[in-house]
């Protein structure tokens, strides 16, 4: 503690010299070499304190009405004043996390929890949504299911101004075992060195591949709908992610842009209903003689309108690993007699999208297509025993969406809640060119149109409730699904 004292009057200083004599002319403690009883030594003679002389006036005190005129100061305290430091209770707080806001209904949370970690901290967020899904087919019964469909954590770590850490941890359905259907996924995990600051940054470790809108950015407030748009299942493989390396960055503000070199696809998997969605390797054990290159370029022109375009390209068939197809079978033992297979099956991926908020509306739109190489050829693929492994798949597939919603509650009061109608149309097909065969009445099966209507209510920024009707109409000879979804979802 810091002790000041300050003397203003000379009396003041004169009363301080008495205490001070009074405390000099107290016997000392005994020492060794003085005289038994104590006291001072023989040589020592310690003269009294004068006595006050009663002769002496009083000193007078001042008078405050004799102050100079204008002089409006208050009088200086009479005696010894002490200034104590401030009490470390009385400290300013920390700083607080900026609130979420409009912008994180954008691009989500990522870069906002870096924002909030200083150098050293950690910092725990997440995100989930429970759905309600109730299926109406025109030809059979109802059927309805209740799911915890993801429940996400993530952390965001500085380690200092030039390294970070990010990782998400996804639980999907509730309970992951063999008997249910749940799952536990690292969605995404890696490291971000950044020695020329924003400009440009360098990345590895588990990324999400940079196609569309929906597979980066998904915390359940972010979109309308309960489910994800289909074209965003069926033509972009959302969640997709795979291990890789690569650069990312904002040379300059609003100009963004992504690169990486990733693992590739599995063709062994593709099919006519999903495409590619089941070629993903996720990072488990993926066979990796197949890499893939895969970038993104987003330009925000103004506050809440985002361009972006995307581009994926790999080759999957040494992914594949050793393939044959039948020439023939052996006359006498019905053996079959194989030839080696070797294809590439390359597969070219192309996306371009828009986002708009600004005044209570919101709007998007997404296109995307891959092609996949060698179709005819993967199709002749067998295994040992000479039967066919099944693999069936378009060479083009080609998906697009558009999507518009509006607060309506800006039209009525001032809130920070939002009630949002919103309208989506959404075509997506699967098999849109084939080669290596004929098209079959079955492939038309595989193409179809989402006609969805629904609501979200945002009471604050991080939670959403949604509700929607979407009608499902598959071409061909296919019969058409009205599907009933209520949702609710969080980020945090």
């Amino acid at each position: 503690m810091n002790l000041k004292v300050v003397f203003n009057k000379p009396e003041n200083l004169a009363l301080l010299v008495t205490g001070l004599s009074l405390l000099i002319s107290v016997p000392a403690a005994a020492d060794p070499d003085s005289p038994p009883g104590g006291g001072a030594s023989p040589t020592e003679v310690v003269p009294p304190p004068a006595p006050p002389d009663p002769s002496a006036p009083a000193p007078t005190p001042p008078d405050p009405a004799a102050a100079p005129p204008g002089n409006t100061a208050a009088p200086p305290p009479v005696g010894p004043t002490v200034d104590m430091p401030p009490d470390a209770t009385t400290a300013e707080p920390a700083p607080t996390a900026p609130a979420i806001d409009d912008r994180d209904l954008v691009r989500g949370l990522r870069e906002r929890r870096f924002e909030e970690a200083s150098a050293g901290a950690t910092v725990l967020g997440g995100y989930g949504e429970l759905h309600y899904n109730l299926e109406l087919p025109e030809n059979g019964e109802s059927e309805a299911e209740l799911d915890l469909h993801r429940f996400v954590l993530f952390l965001a770590h500085k380690f200092d101004e030039h390294f970070r850490l990010y990782a998400e941890i996804e639980i999907e359905h509730a309970f992951a075992s063999a008997e249910m259907p749940g799952e536990v996924e690292m969605e995404q995990a890696f490291v971000d060195w950044q020695p020329w600051g924003e400009a440009l940054g360098l990345r590895a470790g588990v990324v999400l591949v940079p196609m569309g809108i929906i597979n980066q950015w998904h915390e359940p407030p972010v979109f309308h709908g309960v489910e994800r748009p289909r074209v965003d299942r069926v033509i972009i493989p959302t969640t997709w992610r795979e291990g890789g390396v690569g650069i990312f960055g904002e040379p300059v503000e609003g100009l963004r842009y992504e690169l990486y070199l990733v693992g590739g696809l599995n063709p062994l998997r593709f099919n006519a209903r999903n495409g590619i969605r089941e070629g993903r390797q996720s990072v488990a054990e993926g066979v990796a003689n197949g890499p893939a290159v895969t970038g993104r370029i987003e330009w925000e022109p103004a506050l809440g309108l985002l361009l972006g375009g995307s581009a994926y390209f790999g080759a999957a068939g040494p992914n594949a690993g050793e393939l044959n197809r039948l020439v023939g079978r052996d006359l006498v033992t019905g053996a079959p007699i194989l030839e080696r297979l070797d294809i590439g099956v390359p597969v070219l991926g192309l996306s371009a999208d828009v986002r708009l908020r600004m005044h209570g509306l919101e709007a998007r739109a997404a296109f995307a297509t891959f092609s996949v190489g060698n179709t005819a050829a993967l199709r002749q693929a067998v295994d040992d025993a000479g039967d066919s492994l099944g693999i069936d798949v378009g060479s083009r597939s080609i998906g697009a969406y558009a999507e518009v919603a509006y607060d309506v509650l800006r039209l009525v009061t001032q809130t920070d809640m939002q009630l949002l109608p919103f309208v989506r149309f959404e075509y997506y097909d699967t098999m849109a060119s084939i080669t290596g065969r004929s098209r079959a009445p079955a492939d038309d099966a595989f193409r179809g149109t989402d006609l969805a209507f629904g609501l979200s209510y945002r009471p604050i920024t991080q939670v959403v409730i949604k509700g929607d009707f979407i009608y499902r109409n598959p071409g061909g000879a296919g019969s058409a699904e009205r599907l009933v979804d209520f949702g609710v979802g969080w980020m945090f």
